[in-house]
């Protein structure tokens, strides 16, 4: 006799789910840690590897850039919402940098250096991210 397994409803967050899910794809590592001297939100790094900014339920992040290499290329990625980074403009390897937006969700931040880009294999190979640059 096979037990019974009760019947889940739908989850009702279905792209929030998506969304989050493909942000990480290819950026989780499992050798990140917190590290949130740098931000007034979470910052998770593999030192010398890749590094994430994340916040939730704001309209902007204080992220410390310092260190980075020049001509940033840093993405934004409302997690509550469908799908699509959002490709930030006039962000420096400075301290103090912020970035703005006029809605309140969860946003996710992924510094990476311009002209370079990882694989998203989720949109079909094209290149979205940048490459893994933190060197905290």
């Amino acid at each position: 006799m096979r037990p019974k397994t009760a019947v889940q409803p739908p989850y009702p967050n279905r792209e929030e789910l998506l969304t989050w899910s493909r942000f990480w794809k290819g950026r989780f590592l499992k050798e990140m840690v917190r590290s949130n001297m740098r931000t007034d939100g979470v910052r998770l790094e593999a030192p010398g590897a890749l590094c994430v900014f994340y916040r939730e339920n704001a309209d902007s992040i204080r992220m410390d850039l310092s260190g980075l290499k020049a001509s940033l290329r840093v993405v934004a990625v409302d997690t509550r919402a469908p799908w699509r980074e959002i490709v930030l403009e006039g962000f420096t390897p400075a301290p103090e940098q912020v970035f703005h937006d006029p809605r309140r969700s969860d946003w996710a931040i992924a510094p990476g250096q311009a002209g370079k880009g990882g694989i998203d294999p989720v949109a079909g190979g094209r290149r979205t991210f940048g490459p893994r640059i933190c060197k905290w």
